[in-house]
């Protein structure tokens, strides 16, 4: 059989399709990137191109101080810059509130909301971050206060029926960028460089501010690596758990009627 011949697409079809094939090809390479990595990336460079203009400007504020000099910093009077220090500082403290704030909310909705018995405290999640809250057949929270408040509210039987009490819990999770940025531009280390006014302590405010920023990159370190073990611990204890009692468990003997059956022969 010949080939078939592939019907070429006209100019204005082309330019009619353009700009849904340039969106189509920019959310696949938006799905393609890999954000954590870009996002370290950018953060790593942010950090270091900070810290470099605050140390070299109040260097240079420094000389200028110690020979008497004008008020201007590479030809822009030193008020603009020290507007540029207050920013940078007010920065660090938003990504710290960021870094703090940031938490993702998980629903155990296996976990028991009431007491079996009347000593029954396994119910309980002690836990600062967890709550019960009101949730529907599709575990989206409708109040995460009272408990009572809901019924008041909804009339209907049929959306009543659908809320179930089930534990919410609140997990800090931290993204990459807010990470990075107050390892090595946290507010103590910015307010360290911004405190800096002559020589007297311009060497000591820098190193303190070296010393806060690996201090925090030595914590953070260990934390990371603390998680990463303690999910390959949770792992393995699954995963022994799994093939010695779930694939691999023993036929247990049952005598009956002075019979002896293994569990398969009853099924």
């Amino acid at each position: 059989m010949p080939p078939k011949k592939i019907k070429k697409q006209s100019l204005l079809s082309k330019l009619k399709s353009y700009p849904s094939d340039l969106l189509i090809l920019f959310s696949e390479n938006i799905l393609t990137l890999q954000w954590e990595s870009l996002q370290l990336n950018l953060s790593l460079t942010a950090c270091l191109v900070f810290n470099l203009f605050f140390i070299s400007s109040k260097l240079i504020y420094c000389f200028q101080i110690a020979d008497e000099g004008d008020r201007e910093m590479w030809g822009i009077d030193y008020f603009y810059i020290n507007f540029m220090h207050q920013t940078l500082f007010a920065f660090s403290i938003f990504t710290f509130m960021v870094l703090i704030t940031s938490s993702k909310n998980y629903f155990l909705l296996h976990h028991n909301t009431e007491p079996e018995y009347e000593d029954d405290v396994s119910w309980i999640i002690n836990s600062r971050n967890a709550k019960l809250c009101l949730v529907d057949m599709n575990n989206e929270v409708l109040n995460t206060g009272m408990v009572n408040y809901i019924f008041l509210k909804l009339s209907k039987a049929d959306v009543v029926e659908k809320v179930e009490k089930r534990w919410k819990i609140n997990i800090w999770n931290p993204s990459v960028w807010s990470k990075t940025v107050f390892k090595f531009f946290s507010p103590i280390q910015v307010l360290c460089l911004y405190s800096i006014d002559s020589f007297d302590n311009f060497y000591t405010n820098s190193f303190l501010a070296l010393m806060i920023s690996l201090t925090l990159f030595v914590v953070f370190l260990l934390y990371d690596d603390l998680l990463k073990d303690q999910q390959i611990l949770h792992k393995e204890f699954v995963s022994e758990f799994t093939n010695k009692f779930v694939y691999k468990q023993d036929s247990f003997k049952l005598k009956c009627n002075a019979t002896t059956a293994t569990d398969n022969e009853f099924i």
